[in-house]
């Protein structure tokens, strides 16, 4: 199944008012999913299809400046009543104003954060900030792991941070490719301006930033594993699984060497690989293991 990445950008006249309102930063997926159901339903010509896309909501910009946009692994088609996948007859175009743009500025008039005077003068820009990417597409699942990692990523990339021993300061530098243009290149910060910049993209407490649409929600993918008797929800109906869906459960580690690419059960020391004996949480119980290999205790 072929896969795209599709970026949505905000203009930064609007930047703020993401930034003190969570609540709102919430909302804007939503917008931009029902905008390309429309989309989709347009450029099939039947609403009866299921599209499905991955979203991530990212905070931070070149330099750990705050811009909240939109991050989307789509699948390049969409499924059909009768199962049938159907790809793209079309490719959307490399960059355009995106269609969920007036969406989510009813959104802000809705909340008072502009009025309509705003909107039009936004609309009337021509290049208002307003805009999706989508010129990325690749055909294997495992080129579409890779750029969901890159969705997921953190606002801090470690290999283009350093430390300035001289000034005490902290040193961020753009990418190669914004380098030569007209913006900044390079950010220096001290280290309490630099925790305040990681601060300001930290999410509220429950807050979702990752978001699963169409045939990816949960909801979706249990009504075919029911539909194709997979035994990993034959407990739920009352039938034993089997021990192929009892290992798929166990491989919790794989996820996290999928997505951070950290081998979770890898032994620093000796490179084999971890078991797993047993979870203690008993204070008790730790502070005897810890006096019996004579390893010094410390305040949790």
């Amino acid at each position: 199944m072929p896969y795209r990445q599709v970026v949505l950008t905000t203009p930064k006249r609007l930047r703020v008012f993401f930034r003190f309102d969570r609540r709102l930063l919430g909302e804007l997926p939503s917008c931009v999913w029902r905008a390309l159901r429309l989309y989709l339903a347009a450029a099939f010509g039947r609403t009866d299809l299921t599209p499905g896309a991955i979203g991530f909501l990212q905070t931070a910009g070149e330099l750990l400046g705050y811009h909240p946009h939109l991050h989307m692994l789509l699948a390049d088609g969409a499924l059909l009543p009768d199962g049938t996948f159907r790809t793209f007859s079309t490719s959307p175009p490399r960059s355009s104003r995106s269609s969920s743009g007036p969406r989510w500025l009813r959104l802000l008039v809705e909340r008072g954060k502009i009025d309509d005077d705003v909107v039009q003068s936004l609309l009337a820009w021509r290049h208002s900030g307003i805009s999706v990417d989508a010129s990325v597409r690749v055909e294997k699942r495992s080129e579409a792991a890779r750029l969901g990692r890159s969705m997921i990523r953190c606002p801090p990339v470690l290999e283009r941070l350093s430390w300035d021993q001289l000034t005490g300061e902290v040193v961020d530098h753009a990418r190669p490719g914004r380098r030569n243009g007209a913006g900044d290149s390079v950010a220096r910060w001290g280290v309490l301006g630099f925790i305040a910049r990681i601060l300001g993209h930290l999410p509220k407490p429950h807050q979702q930033l990752l978001r699963y649409w169409g045939c990816y929600n949960n909801a979706a993918r249990g009504r075919r594993r029911r539909l194709d008797g997979d035994p990993a929800t034959s407990s739920a109906r009352g039938a034993e699984p089997d021990q192929g869906a009892r290992q798929r459960r166990l491989t919790w580690s794989h996820p996290i060497r999928k997505v951070y690419e950290i081998e979770t059960l890898l032994c620093s020391f000796c490179g084999a690989e971890m078991r797993i004996v047993a979870f203690i949480v008993e204070l008790s119980s730790l502070r005897r293991i810890l006096q019996h290999l004579g390893c010094k205790r410390q305040r949790p």
